[in-house]
């Protein structure tokens, strides 16, 4: 089975009760862990709808909307900002370097 490539209702259709159980266990810790931690800031640069990054600081941010305002990307009709957000930080970890 190609994890990758399978969707979380897909993979869950294939488990036995006693592997749904095991997987909600481990659910609820993690969401409890999560919870649990203190959350920090996160700098999102966006060209309207989309976010097109997340960093750690400002500056990081702002030299990204620079480099997408100089790219071929970039349109008039791009509404260009960078504003900040809290999030967990696992979460801030993954949206900022991944998976």
């Amino acid at each position: 089975m190609n994890m990758k490539n399978i969707s979380i209702p897909e993979y869950l259709s294939q488990l036995d009760l006693s592997q749904l159980e095991y997987v909600e266990e481990l659910a609820k810790e993690k969401i409890a862990n999560i919870r649990n931690q203190d959350k920090v800031k996160v700098y999102v640069f966006s060209s309207g709808v989309v976010n097109e990054g997340f960093f750690e600081t400002e500056e990081d941010a702002l030299k990204a909307l620079k480099d997408y305002v100089n790219s071929k990307e970039f349109t008039v009709h791009d509404r260009v900002r960078v504003h900040s957000i809290l999030q967990f930080k696992d979460e801030a970890q993954r949206l900022i370097y991944g998976d």
